[in-house]
């Protein structure tokens, strides 16, 4: 038997586990959740098609459908259909975006730039996060805001956003140079 073929059995303790996943990377930790999700899906699979009452219902309706007895959503354009994103769906369609932004950066940075100037408060909430976060400086935000550095100041001094005052470091100076000279 190869050595890539040999079976390894041993027992971790479920809190081990959870301890050495928590020190794995983003990437990490969501290539494992898609293996487990792939895992779970088919183990569920083999539960429905195992069990009987289930298969005579999926026959039941496929015979059903076929018949004509009733029509998917799709096919049913008088019916309202929820559209609404489920929790889970949002965070597959982040992951999804991020993992895309790898290959096609292009295509998700001009989604994001689109989505930014057609909701204003995606973007207001966006700048406001990077400020924040330290990503921008205040006259960055003011920019990307449409805004006189002086008016973003007052805004944030009346919502009680902390204000970073002065260049942080020489990059930062020269952003703010930049912004002052993009506003002539």
């Amino acid at each position: 038997m190869a050595a890539q073929d040999k079976q390894l059995e041993f027992q971790i303790p479920f809190s081990t586990l959870v301890s050495l996943v928590e020190q794995l990377g983003l990437e990490d930790v969501l290539t494992l959740r898609h293996r487990l999700d792939e895992m779970l899906a088919q183990q569920e699979d083999a539960l429905k098609l195992s069990n009987p009452q289930v298969m005579a219902e999926i026959h039941e309706a496929l015979a059903e459908y076929k018949a004509g007895a009733y029509v998917t959503r799709s096919e049913s354009p008088g019916e309202a259909y929820d559209m609404s994103l489920t929790t889970a769906v949002r965070e597959w369609g982040l992951e999804q975006l991020a993992r895309l932004r790898r290959t096609q950066p292009d295509l998700v940075d001009s989604a994001i730039s689109q989505m930014m100037q057609e909701d204003e408060r995606l973007r207001r909430s966006m700048v406001v996060s990077a400020y924040l976060d330290g990503k921008i400086n205040l006259g960055k935000a003011a920019e990307l805001l449409g805004l006189h550095e002086l008016e973003l100041r007052e805004q944030f001094v009346e919502r009680g956003i902390p204000l970073r005052l002065g260049p942080a470091d020489l990059a930062e100076a020269k952003a703010e140079v930049d912004a002052i000279r993009s506003r002539r």
